[in-house]
């Protein structure tokens, strides 16, 4: 068994999680460390939003220059397993903008909590981009999806923390 102490910051500056990530090889035995309270917890990965999709809580339409959109993550039939206390996600998120896209900003959806000066992404030129977050679990874990400009945003999930 490997074992990691690791702190979670995120781009607020607030301590997410401090603890320890362990984990076995073969992958086959991570399964049995995932019901495990305190720890990353594996998921094979999964899109989880799509907005090129039809028109859904987890879909289409495309969004529109600065757009906030919440989405709940646990309503994704891939991350449906998630448990209920998550504190983060780990995410990959990609857009695919019309255009020029400024940034794209990731954060938790809790209520009266402010977005972040911050982006997760840019694509200045208007290309597809991707990049890897870990995004702390709002309300009902759902996280805000934050755009300067008209784009589709792909969410996909590999993982997710839990609390103690």
């Amino acid at each position: 068994m490997k074992t990691i102490q690791f702190v979670l910051v995120v781009a607020t500056a607030a301590v997410v999680s401090v603890g320890t990530v362990r984990w076995m090889e073969p992958a086959t035995k991570v399964a049995a460390q995932s019901s495990l309270p305190g720890l990353f917890h594996f998921l094979p990965p999964c899109r989880v939003v799509d907005t090129r999709d039809a028109e859904g809580p987890l879909g289409g339409p495309e969004m529109e220059a600065g757009e906030t959109r919440t989405f709940q993550i646990t309503q994704s039939a891939c991350a449906a397993t998630a448990a209920t206390n998550n504190q983060a996600y780990a995410l990959n998120i990609t857009v695919v903008p019309d255009g020029p896209l400024g940034f794209l900003t990731v954060w938790n959806a809790t209520a009266g909590w402010p977005k972040p000066n911050v982006s997760t992404l840019n694509a200045w030129e208007g290309q597809v981009v991707a990049n890897g977050a870990i995004v702390p679990a709002g309300d009902n874990g759902a996280i805000n999806v934050y755009v300067t400009n008209r784009t589709h945003v792909i969410i996909d999930i590999s993982g997710y923390f839990t609390s103690y």
